[in-house]
């Protein structure tokens, strides 16, 4: 018999036959848990989720003129491409546990990547309003499938450490994406925002397919779900975010549209709450969060996003303003904070583990309440290298802050509500910054506003730098004017974000010891048990 009769009568070689069995394996989901890579892939979602939403913003001025859109037109699309994370961001770690990390991962992956392709290639107004929905609603399920996938996936004494990476982002999306947008936009082609998020997705669906097996369907979990409680608290919170997002353009309380989205989400989430007390299994019990050094924390992250903005938010605002810099310049000195958020990310995981967190938090805090000190002193002669102190005070704040808010509020929840606890977590994670941005946007404007006037009846044509001014036409001193009131409004917001942060000092002194657990000094170093011990085994 000849070799190839041979190979048509036995089949396939062995070495086939296992590639193809287990390629097959691993689109099914029959595949050993590998905890490691799991949690990379999750991170590799939660960075993705930050930057997108991050050059989104900060590119939306020049997307405009690409898609052709008015201010309006654009708030709106800004709004959409946001929102709607809300929609799906409270319900996902019940997702989870019903359906399972890879399912939740996978197909919104997928869903991303396509439309992350498409939009690029349209120019009608309705489809970016469409796609742009559909990919802030398959954004909405990686952050919050993070955290759940890392407490079930690693043994207790690595969670600080997975958690320390999942908070980092969120001070290098904030900090770097005021470059890169800019950077992207000039050089690569507007387009390479998307094509960015695309290729991520991608990675993120390969390393689920390789390290997450299919979960059975949890058939009691999902017949025993609160399923009206979840869309009452998606609705609200979603309501509410837009209402806080389009607050500043409608000028607030003076529009009904911000009446209606700010008020019917508030009356939805009190309904929510309600529902919550008589339904036999609630969605997110109040309760969950009753405890002091729970509800705190997440209050904290509202006075913590104001604080931190100071960085992020008011020195690329106040060079471009006032410095008329692109954000390609404004914002160079702000990868000293990303920098630093790198190289001090061993130091924070070392210090929580050996210190209170509260200690650590204060620190933090001081340390942006010091650089908002600063920031009160700013003059129209500032440039990019006179923030350097500001800088290097945000730097230690925000590299060791948002670690010590994550380590005090999961470390004091009751491990078996933990689904529940993350359904309230999503307030502070995405209502907080808007929340933020919204009033320091506003504040802004009104203080300009109210400073030039102020100066306005200051200008006395007797005085002979007046008079010089005066020889370039009324519109040299209306410049001076505007651009003087602008400095102050800047002080004032400083002003403000330093007297958060004594909001949040009080705060934080409210909050009692937490007690022993993987997050704390005392009870890092656990037993593994049996569960991870089996999860942890090759």
């Amino acid at each position: 018999m000849s070799l190839l009769q041979a190979a048509e009568h036995n089949g396939p070689l062995p070495r086939e036959r296992t590639f193809y069995e287990s390629l097959k394996n691993v689109l099914r989901g029959d595949i050993p848990l590998r905890p490691v890579v799991a949690v990379i892939a999750v991170l590799t979602g939660t960075m993705m989720t930050s930057w997108h939403t991050r050059l989104f913003s900060m590119a939306l001025m020049d997307l405009r003129g690409v898609w052709g859109l008015g201010g309006d037109e654009a708030s709106i699309l800004s709004t959409v491409a946001n929102a709607l994370q809300l929609m799906v961001a409270p319900a996902i770690p019940m997702a989870v546990v019903i359906f399972g990390p890879r399912k939740v991962l996978l197909w919104p992956g997928l869903i991303f990547a396509a439309v992350c392709i498409c939009i690029p290639m349209v120019q009608d107004q309705r489809s970016l309003l469409l796609l742009n929905g559909i990919a802030a609603v398959t954004l909405g399920c990686f952050v919050p499938a993070t955290l759940t996938t890392i407490f079930r996936s690693l043994a207790p004494k690595y969670w600080l450490v997975a958690v320390a990476f999942y908070t980092a982002r969120l001070t290098v999306s904030l900090h770097s994406g005021v470059t890169m947008a800019d950077f992207y936009v000039e050089n690569l082609g507007w387009q390479f925002i998307y094509w960015q998020s695309a290729v991520s997705s991608i990675l993120l669906v390969m390393l689920v397919l390789f390290s997450i097996p299919e979960q059975k369907f949890n058939a009691e979990a999902f017949k025993g779900m609160d399923r009206i409680g979840a869309i009452l608290m998606c609705t609200a919170l979603t309501l509410v975010f837009a209402g806080l997002d389009q607050g500043n353009r409608l000028n607030w309380f003076d529009s009904w549209i911000i009446i209606g989205l700010i008020g019917g989400g508030i009356f939805l989430f009190g309904v929510f709450l309600l529902w919550q007390l008589v339904v036999p299994n609630p969605f997110a019990h109040p309760r969950v969060v009753a405890h002091a050094n729970v509800i705190a924390p997440m209050t904290l992250g509202i006075f913590y996003s104001l604080v931190s903005f100071g960085s992020a938010y008011l020195i690329p605002n106040f060079l471009g303003t006032v410095g008329h810099l692109k954000g390609i310049q404004s914002g160079q000195f702000l990868w000293i904070i990303v920098a630093a958020q790198v190289v001090l990310l061993p130091a924070s995981v070392w210090l929580i583990r050996r210190m209170e967190a509260r200690l650590v938090l204060a620190f933090a805090v001081a340390c942006m309440m010091v650089g908002c000190f600063m920031g009160t002193f700013i003059t129209h002669e500032w440039v990019a290298r006179d923030f350097l102190s500001i800088v290097f005070c945000f730097s230690l704040g925000t590299s060791f802050g948002f670690l010590a808010v994550m380590a005090i509020s999961v470390g004091n929840g009751n491990p078996k509500e933990i689904v529940s606890v993350l359904a309230y977590v999503q307030i502070p994670r995405v209502v907080g910054p808007t929340f933020a941005s919204a009033v320091l946007a506003t504040l802004l404007t009104k203080r300009e506003a109210m400073h030039a006037a102020w100066l306005s009846h200051y200008i006395d044509p007797g005085r002979e730098i007046v008079r010089e001014a005066l020889t370039g036409g009324l519109s040299t001193i209306s410049s001076v004017v505007s651009r003087e009131a602008y400095v102050l409004a800047f002080r004032d917001a400083y002003t403000f974000c330093f007297w958060a942060g004594f909001g949040a000092l009080l705060l934080i002194l409210l909050m009692k010891h937490s007690p022993p657990n993987p997050m704390t000094p005392s009870g890092y170093i656990l037993p593994a048990t049996p569960e991870h011990t089996e999860r942890s085994k090759p």
